[in-house]
Protein backbone atom coordinates (compact mmCIF):
# COMPACT_ATOMS: atom_id res chain seq x y z
CA UNK A 1 0.00 0.00 0.00
CA UNK A 2 2.78 2.45 0.93
CA UNK A 3 4.70 1.79 -2.28
CA UNK A 4 1.55 2.28 -4.35
CA UNK A 5 1.12 5.68 -2.73
CA UNK A 6 4.76 6.58 -3.39
CA UNK A 7 5.57 5.61 -6.99
CA UNK A 8 8.75 7.69 -6.78
CA UNK A 9 10.28 4.97 -4.59
CA UNK A 10 12.09 2.04 -6.24
CA UNK A 11 10.12 -1.23 -6.22
CA UNK A 12 12.91 -2.94 -4.25
CA UNK A 13 12.61 -0.49 -1.30
CA UNK A 14 13.45 -2.36 1.89
CA UNK A 15 11.36 -2.30 5.08
CA UNK A 16 12.76 -3.08 8.54
CA UNK A 17 9.96 -4.76 10.53
CA UNK A 18 10.70 -5.11 14.23
CA UNK A 19 8.49 -8.20 14.69
CA UNK A 20 10.61 -10.06 12.17
CA UNK A 21 13.95 -8.84 13.50
CA UNK A 22 13.70 -8.79 17.29
CA UNK A 23 14.12 -12.20 18.79
CA UNK A 24 11.04 -13.17 20.77
CA UNK A 25 12.57 -15.82 23.04
CA UNK A 26 15.83 -16.60 24.78
CA UNK A 27 18.57 -14.61 26.47
CA UNK A 28 19.09 -12.22 23.55
CA UNK A 29 15.67 -10.55 23.72
CA UNK A 30 16.78 -7.80 26.13
CA UNK A 31 19.78 -6.93 23.97
CA UNK A 32 17.55 -6.59 20.90
CA UNK A 33 15.06 -4.38 22.75
CA UNK A 34 17.91 -2.23 24.07
CA UNK A 35 19.06 -1.54 20.51
CA UNK A 36 15.59 -0.83 19.11
CA UNK A 37 15.98 2.94 19.40
CA UNK A 38 19.38 2.84 17.66
CA UNK A 39 17.85 0.89 14.77
CA UNK A 40 15.02 3.40 14.36
CA UNK A 41 17.48 6.30 14.36
CA UNK A 42 19.70 4.55 11.83
CA UNK A 43 16.84 3.87 9.41
CA UNK A 44 15.65 7.49 9.71
CA UNK A 45 12.13 6.89 8.38
CA UNK A 46 9.21 5.31 10.22
CA UNK A 47 5.92 4.25 8.65
CA UNK A 48 3.10 3.42 11.07
CA UNK A 49 0.20 1.24 9.96
CA UNK A 50 -2.98 3.03 11.09
CA UNK A 51 -5.36 0.11 11.44
CA UNK A 52 -7.93 1.16 12.44
CA UNK A 53 -7.17 4.87 12.10
CA UNK A 54 -9.06 5.78 15.30
CA UNK A 55 -7.30 3.18 17.48
CA UNK A 56 -4.22 1.82 15.68
CA UNK A 57 -3.12 -1.56 16.93
CA UNK A 58 0.63 -0.72 16.80
CA UNK A 59 0.14 1.93 19.50
CA UNK A 60 -1.04 -0.76 21.88
CA UNK A 61 2.38 -2.41 21.63
CA UNK A 62 5.22 -1.09 23.77
CA UNK A 63 7.79 -1.98 21.09
CA UNK A 64 6.02 0.32 18.62
CA UNK A 65 5.63 3.11 21.17
CA UNK A 66 9.38 3.03 21.68
CA UNK A 67 9.94 3.20 17.93
CA UNK A 68 7.62 6.20 17.54
CA UNK A 69 9.26 7.98 20.46
CA UNK A 70 12.76 7.53 19.00
CA UNK A 71 11.45 8.67 15.62
CA UNK A 72 10.30 11.91 17.20
CA UNK A 73 13.38 12.33 19.40
CA UNK A 74 15.77 11.86 16.48
CA UNK A 75 13.83 14.03 14.02
CA UNK A 76 13.39 11.09 11.66
CA UNK A 77 10.71 11.15 8.97
CA UNK A 78 7.34 9.86 10.16
CA UNK A 79 4.37 8.82 8.04
CA UNK A 80 1.25 6.73 8.39
CA UNK A 81 -0.36 4.40 5.89
CA UNK A 82 -3.90 3.04 5.88
CA UNK A 83 -5.80 0.49 3.88
CA UNK A 84 -8.15 1.91 1.25
CA UNK A 85 -11.06 1.12 3.56
CA UNK A 86 -9.55 2.98 6.52
CA UNK A 87 -8.50 5.89 4.30
CA UNK A 88 -12.11 6.27 3.15
CA UNK A 89 -13.36 6.07 6.75
CA UNK A 90 -10.87 8.73 7.85
CA UNK A 91 -11.81 11.11 5.04
CA UNK A 92 -15.50 10.60 5.85
CA UNK A 93 -14.81 11.40 9.51
CA UNK A 94 -12.93 14.56 8.50
CA UNK A 95 -16.08 15.80 6.79
CA UNK A 96 -18.95 14.29 8.77
CA UNK A 97 -17.62 13.65 12.27
CA UNK A 98 -14.57 15.86 12.69
CA UNK A 99 -14.71 16.08 16.49
CA UNK A 100 -14.45 12.30 16.79
CA UNK A 101 -10.92 12.36 15.35
CA UNK A 102 -9.51 14.50 18.16
CA UNK A 103 -11.51 12.50 20.71
CA UNK A 104 -10.18 9.17 19.49
CA UNK A 105 -6.58 10.39 19.26
CA UNK A 106 -6.75 11.76 22.80
CA UNK A 107 -7.40 8.22 24.00
CA UNK A 108 -3.91 7.11 22.95
CA UNK A 109 -2.07 6.28 26.18
CA UNK A 110 1.44 4.85 26.09
CA UNK A 111 1.04 3.60 29.66
CA UNK A 112 -1.44 1.01 28.41
CA UNK A 113 0.93 -0.41 25.80
CA UNK A 114 1.99 -4.02 26.29
CA UNK A 115 4.34 -6.69 24.96
CA UNK A 116 3.87 -10.43 24.75
CA UNK A 117 6.37 -10.75 27.57
CA UNK A 118 5.45 -8.65 30.65
CA UNK A 119 9.18 -8.22 31.40
CA UNK A 120 9.64 -6.50 28.01
CA UNK A 121 6.74 -4.17 28.81
CA UNK A 122 8.30 -3.27 32.14
CA UNK A 123 11.70 -2.73 30.53
CA UNK A 124 10.45 -0.49 27.69
CA UNK A 125 8.05 1.62 29.73
CA UNK A 126 10.65 1.94 32.48
CA UNK A 127 13.22 3.16 29.96
CA UNK A 128 10.80 5.74 28.52
CA UNK A 129 9.88 6.93 32.00
CA UNK A 130 13.55 7.44 32.87
CA UNK A 131 14.45 9.13 29.56
CA UNK A 132 11.58 11.56 29.17
CA UNK A 133 8.64 10.55 31.37
CA UNK A 134 5.57 8.72 30.08
CA UNK A 135 3.45 11.87 30.05
CA UNK A 136 5.91 13.67 27.76
CA UNK A 137 6.28 10.51 25.66
CA UNK A 138 2.51 10.44 25.22
CA UNK A 139 2.56 14.08 24.06
CA UNK A 140 5.29 13.30 21.53
CA UNK A 141 3.41 10.32 20.11
CA UNK A 142 0.15 12.29 19.98
CA UNK A 143 1.86 15.17 18.19
CA UNK A 144 3.35 12.92 15.53
CA UNK A 145 -0.01 11.25 14.93
CA UNK A 146 -1.84 14.54 14.52
CA UNK A 147 0.78 15.78 12.08
CA UNK A 148 0.63 12.58 10.04
CA UNK A 149 -3.16 12.60 9.90
CA UNK A 150 -3.09 16.23 8.79
CA UNK A 151 -0.86 15.06 5.95
CA UNK A 152 -3.48 12.46 5.01
CA UNK A 153 -6.11 15.20 5.02
CA UNK A 154 -3.97 17.40 2.76
CA UNK A 155 -3.58 14.51 0.33
CA UNK A 156 -7.37 14.05 0.25
CA UNK A 157 -7.81 17.76 -0.42
CA UNK A 158 -5.29 17.66 -3.27
CA UNK A 159 -7.33 14.96 -4.98
CA UNK A 160 -10.37 17.27 -5.20
CA UNK A 161 -11.12 19.56 -8.12
CA UNK A 162 -10.06 23.19 -7.38
CA UNK A 163 -13.61 24.54 -7.62
CA UNK A 164 -14.90 21.84 -5.28
CA UNK A 165 -12.15 21.98 -2.67
CA UNK A 166 -12.45 25.72 -2.00
CA UNK A 167 -16.07 25.37 -0.86
CA UNK A 168 -15.72 21.93 0.75
CA UNK A 169 -16.28 21.05 4.39
CA UNK A 170 -12.93 19.25 4.24
CA UNK A 171 -10.87 22.42 3.69
CA UNK A 172 -12.39 24.08 6.75
CA UNK A 173 -12.00 21.04 9.00
CA UNK A 174 -8.44 20.50 7.84
CA UNK A 175 -7.71 24.14 8.66
CA UNK A 176 -9.07 23.53 12.15
CA UNK A 177 -6.87 20.44 12.53
CA UNK A 178 -3.79 22.43 11.51
CA UNK A 179 -4.70 25.24 13.90
CA UNK A 180 -5.08 22.78 16.79
CA UNK A 181 -1.60 21.37 16.15
CA UNK A 182 -0.06 24.85 16.02
CA UNK A 183 0.36 25.22 12.26
CA UNK A 184 -1.30 28.65 12.09
CA UNK A 185 0.26 29.57 8.74
CA UNK A 186 -1.01 26.33 7.19
CA UNK A 187 -4.48 26.94 8.58
CA UNK A 188 -4.46 30.54 7.33
CA UNK A 189 -3.58 29.49 3.78
CA UNK A 190 -6.47 27.02 3.68
CA UNK A 191 -8.99 29.41 5.19
CA UNK A 192 -8.00 32.22 2.81
CA UNK A 193 -8.50 29.80 -0.08
CA UNK A 194 -11.88 28.79 1.35
CA UNK A 195 -12.96 32.41 1.76
CA UNK A 196 -11.99 33.34 -1.78
CA UNK A 197 -13.74 30.27 -3.18
CA UNK A 198 -16.93 30.92 -1.21
CA UNK A 199 -17.02 34.57 -2.26
CA UNK A 200 -16.53 33.74 -5.92
CA UNK A 201 -18.99 30.85 -5.93
CA UNK A 202 -21.61 31.65 -3.29
CA UNK A 203 -21.40 35.40 -2.76
CA UNK A 204 -20.48 37.60 0.20
CA UNK A 205 -23.60 36.98 2.26
CA UNK A 206 -23.81 33.18 2.07
CA UNK A 207 -23.43 31.46 5.44
CA UNK A 208 -20.42 29.48 4.21
CA UNK A 209 -18.71 32.74 3.24
CA UNK A 210 -19.54 34.27 6.60
CA UNK A 211 -18.26 31.14 8.35
CA UNK A 212 -14.97 31.39 6.45
CA UNK A 213 -14.66 35.06 7.46
CA UNK A 214 -15.19 34.05 11.09
CA UNK A 215 -12.59 31.25 10.93
CA UNK A 216 -9.99 33.50 9.36
CA UNK A 217 -10.74 36.41 11.67
CA UNK A 218 -10.32 34.32 14.83
CA UNK A 219 -7.09 32.86 13.48
CA UNK A 220 -5.61 36.26 12.65
CA UNK A 221 -6.54 37.47 16.13
CA UNK A 222 -4.73 34.46 17.63
CA UNK A 223 -1.68 35.36 15.52
CA UNK A 224 -1.82 38.99 16.67
CA UNK A 225 -2.44 40.15 13.10
CA UNK A 226 -5.18 42.68 13.79
CA UNK A 227 -4.66 44.42 10.43
CA UNK A 228 -5.04 41.22 8.39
Amino acid sequence: QYLRLHPELPPDTKFWVCDFVIRQHGDDVKADVDRLGDCVRAVGHTVLIMEPFYNPKPLRRAYCIKEVFHTQASGARFEVVMSAEQQAAFETALVEDFDSIATKLSEVDVRKAECRNPKDTEQILGELEREVGLTECNKAVFGLLRGALAGQGRAALERMEPAERATSVLINHLGELLKEQGDLDGAEALWREALEGCRNTLGDKHRSTLGSIGNLGRLLKDKGDLDG
